[in-house]
């Protein structure tokens, strides 16, 4: 959301001076998180006396655990897939390149840039309440990596676009990908919840990395467009044949949404003191290399 306002900034009063609004805006912001954020709740409470005879696993073992669930893996794939246009576009090469295709200038297009934040602002909740209404996780993210696909192909196929109008797909682009906080959720009833917070860290550390790598292969593929490196400005050439990464990486979300599973569903367990508390009885499959692989082949030979 600063996008727009930061711009605004910089363009009145310097680099220098944004900078250091944005690091008082950042302190007040942590001290009203220190405020508003609670400590531990009688939940957590209550099932760390439940869990405090139960032996923890170290940080390599929690995630060998994670990492060797097949799921995980689809669960990060499809989180990196849909959040590749917010870490293109919004958080870092979305500016200059609207302002390449709108002809706009940057104050412009830095506007339309944040309307992808406003997507997942808007969209964000929704999706989170209708994947706990209906227990969907698996289904809410193929339609979103189906949604992001289709919005991310008519992105490349425009080679001439107003301000009004990115500002219009931009929101449109955001809403379509904002089902990527399910993804978490997704993470944690995959694996056993005594790796719970390991899932969830395994799983950003996936998105945050794929996520800057795909920030570094747009440059790149925007260089070799260009026929040189080193450029102050981009050709809207140069931006349209870089953007095509949008639509096969959301292709291959797409494709990992498809092997991901419903997660296994959690019980109400009544404990001694009389409080109720979810206990996650999670049969975690101990799946192999070679299962893996087994179940690729027999999906693939049923394609033949």
């Amino acid at each position: 959301m600063g996008n727009s306002g930061i711009a605004h900034l910089v363009e009145k009063l310097g680099w220098h001076v944004s900078l250091i609004a944005a690091g008082f805006v950042g302190l007040v912001i942590t001290g009203l998180m220190y405020l508003v954020i609670p400590g531990k709740s009688r939940f957590q409470k209550d099932r760390s006396a439940i869990s405090s005879d139960s032996k923890k696993p170290g940080i390599f073992k929690a995630l060998f655990i994670v990492y060797s669930n097949p799921q995980s893996w689809f669960t990060g794939i499809v989180g990196t897939a849909l959040y590749m246009p917010l870490s293109i576009l919004g958080a870092l090469w979305g500016v200059e390149y609207i302002s390449s295709v709108t002809g706009g200038n940057k104050v412009a297009a830095a506007g339309a840039a944040t309307m992808l934040y406003v997507g997942w602002l808007i969209g964000g909740p929704i999706a989170g309440f209708i994947s706990d209404k209906t227990g969907m996780r698996r289904n809410l993210l193929l339609g979103a990596g189906v949604a992001t696909l289709i919005t991310t192909l008519f992105v490349v196929s425009i080679h001439s676009l107003s301000v009004t109008g990115a500002f219009i797909l931009m929101l449109i682009l955001g809403f379509a990908s904002t089902s990527q906080v399910v993804c978490f959720a997704t993470a944690v009833e995959h694996n056993p919840s005594f790796v719970s917070g390991t899932a969830i860290a395994a799983t950003n550390m996936m998105i945050m990395l794929l996520g800057g790598a795909g920030e570094w292969l747009f440059g790149l593929l925007l260089d070799l467009f260009s026929g040189a490196g080193h450029h102050a400005s981009y050709s809207p050439s140069a931006y349209h044949k870089a953007i095509l990464i949008l639509p096969v990486i959301s292709a291959i979300g797409v494709v990992a949404a498809y092997f991901l599973t419903e997660p296994l569903k959690k019980e109400k367990t009544q404990i001694p003191m009389g409080s109720v508390v979810t206990v996650e009885e999670v049969v975690w499959p101990k799946v192999t290399l070679n299962k893996w692989i087994r179940w690729l082949s027999q999906w693939y030979g049923r394609k033949q």
